[in-house]
């Protein structure tokens, strides 16, 4: 019984941190903008930067996905035709997909 009261109180201290320590929406948002920006540069037929309207658009804010589950957030980006995970919010960082 004495072993099944640590591993709760132990859980709920787990939880507490996880919960205590997501970071802000903004904070993932502009890590967000960051990861889909590098990613956007790659996109196949932008490699010469020399003609203006030739260049993708740059990510928008409001593409961004947050998802608040109690322990952290899932992070999302909305390109066009489909949504693709970005990272998670948990601990005080933002933590990117690999």
């Amino acid at each position: 019984m004495k072993g099944l009261l640590v591993f709760l109180i132990l859980l709920v201290v787990a939880a507490g941190v996880f919960f205590f320590t997501k970071p802000a929406d903004s904070v993932c948002r502009a890590e967000a903008i960051k990861i889909v920006s590098q990613d956007l540069i790659k996109v196949p037929g932008y490699s010469d930067p020399n003609p203006a309207n030739t260049l993708p658009p740059g990510p928008q804010t409001d593409k961004v996905l947050i998802k608040d589950y109690v322990l952290w957030k899932d992070v999302s980006y909305i390109y066009p035709g489909s949504v693709r995970k970005v990272g998670k919010g948990y601990l005080g960082n933002f933590h990117p997909e690999k």
